[in-house]
């Protein structure tokens, strides 16, 4: 039986699938995780990336396992200290960012307060951001190949090359490899402006 029989068969399936993971995987907290978790509630909660000490508290309150950095980066920014916590600086009028740029926490800062007045974990957001990301792939690798099962296995392929080891994570890594390569499948396939604009979403926290 063929299941792509119509066009919007591949999205459907393609999205049903990442829904799948995205409802039975719990986020997986790794990577440069307290930079990433307290922009992410900084953006959610003011809309502006800047860390203000009330974003800490809240990060302590949602993850009591990072409380010894965020307590850290606290006793810092009380101090007045010019050189803070790990990974965190000081920026004009003496306000807190994250040295990585808040491109990603503002992506899945929208998620973060949707799961949150659904009283989920808000932090599967980027889990949410992360298959999104893949999902674009799908699409960009069904245009590539104009044949939704070679598409289907291209995003296996990704998923077994590295994929599934980083769509849970805290960080980027799956949405800056996923964006990278569907930017270059929409380029070869006529739509250079949507691979432009996805390479620079990957370019945006992984430049290397």
């Amino acid at each position: 039986m063929n299941l792509f029989k119509r066009a919007w068969h591949f999205p459907l399936i393609l999205a049903l699938l990442l829904a799948a993971v995205f409802a039975t995987s719990p986020p997986d907290m790794q990577g440069d995780v307290v930079e990433y978790s307290l922009a992410t509630i900084a953006v959610a909660s003011h809309g502006s990336p800047d860390i203000r000490l009330e974003d800490i508290a809240r990060g302590k309150e949602l993850l009591p396992g990072l409380k010894e950095p965020f307590e850290l980066l606290e006793t810092g920014m009380r101090q007045g200290s010019e050189r803070l916590y790990a990974a965190f600086v000081r920026g004009r009028e003496g306000k807190v960012f994250t040295i990585h740029f808040w491109g990603y926490p503002a992506l899945a800062a929208g998620p973060f307060k949707l799961l949150e007045a659904l009283g989920q974990n808000p932090f599967k957001g980027f889990q949410a951001v992360n298959l999104a990301a893949v999902f674009i792939l799908g699409l960009a690798l069904n245009r590539l190949f104009r044949s939704a099962p070679k598409a289907l296995l291209g995003v296996g392929l990704f998923m077994l090359c590295g994929g599934a080891l980083y769509m849970n994570w805290s960080s980027p890594e799956c949405l800056s490899a996923a964006a990278l390569l569907a930017g270059l499948a929409f380029y070869i396939s006529g739509a250079p402006l949507a691979g432009a604009l996805l390479a620079g979403l990957a370019g945006q926290q992984n430049p290397t």
